[in-house]
């Protein structure tokens, strides 16, 4: 069963009571490898038939591909990166640093980590984003900085962090590749807690839930349970529209993952006719 939730400020509370939530029923291991083993298997087969690189899906493929699939053509052009694009990746390295900093802003935050993309290579090497960043003229930079800082505020602001024990993990992204490379499933968690020694995901989305939300946020559930096994599996995925004021909450329940796997064949269908 799915949830809508809509709430008003302040909403930190109710959001963290969600997230907080006692876990219902559990997914087997059985209905994993089941999952697994359609993947790869019968239906791969069916999708992608002699292709030589893998379909990759991901939460924006995803819907695209399930709601709009004429828009697909827009990825077949190279990738460049834009201010909306970096947000997440700057904004989640700042969150986690204001959780480690309790006097440190998510706009503070942003601008460091900013400045810091700005001199010489650190030994940790640099981010994606990083050198495109650095060429940029100022005043582009200044709407990185205004992007980035606007998603930090928003998942900062979103829970009380105070109350995750054991702390809040911030940013994750997560893979699985088919045995036999047909499908290169991927998918993005913003914050990962745990409720009854289970975890539960919390997403960060843009505009208005989509009429697919459920699909979008079944697949981290998805690809957690295929590349990391039954103890991965979220109890729910929360979904988070900050901009509308919107929540949607996933619980992954037995048949959860199943309908996933669905909607991702159904989707590499569509991508495969874009060449994608």
């Amino acid at each position: 069963m799915t949830t809508t939730l809509r709430v008003a400020l302040p909403r930190a509370g109710a959001l963290t009571d969600v997230v907080l939530s006692e876990p219902g029923v559990i997914v087997t291991e059985d209905e994993i490898i089941g999952v697994r083993r359609r993947l790869a298997s019968d239906l791969a087969v069916e999708v992608f038939g002699n292709r030589t690189r893998p379909i990759r899906v991901d939460a924006y493929r995803l819907q695209l591909a399930l709601s709009s699939p004429e828009r697909l053509t827009d990825l077949q052009n190279r990738f460049e990166p834009t201010p909306a694009s970096a947000r997440r990746s700057v904004g989640i390295s700042a969150v986690a640093s204001c959780l480690r900093e309790a006097s440190l802003a998510p706009a503070a935050a942003v601008e460091r980590m900013l400045a810091a993309a700005t001199r010489e290579v650190s030994a940790g090497g640099r981010a994606w984003w990083e050198d495109w960043y650095t060429r940029l003229p100022r005043a582009a930079q200044y709407v990185v900085q205004a992007e980035a800082t606007t998603w930090a505020t928003q998942l900062f602001e979103s829970l009380e962090w105070w109350r995750f024990e054991p702390p809040a993990r911030i940013g994750a992204d997560l893979r699985w590749v088919s045995g036999r490379s047909e499908i290169d499933l991927r998918a993005k968690v913003d914050v990962r807690v745990s409720t009854g020694e289970r975890p539960v995901f919390f997403v960060v989305q843009t505009g208005i839930a989509p009429r697919e939300w459920t699909a979008a946020l079944a697949l981290p559930a998805l690809v957690a349970a295929l590349a990391q096994g039954h103890q991965a599996v979220p109890a729910r995925v929360v979904g988070y529209w900050p901009a509308s004021g919107q929540v949607r909450i996933l619980p992954i329940e037995p048949g959860t993952l199943e309908r996933a796997a669905r909607f991702c064949l159904d989707s590499s269908r569509v991508l495969r006719r874009f060449s994608l």
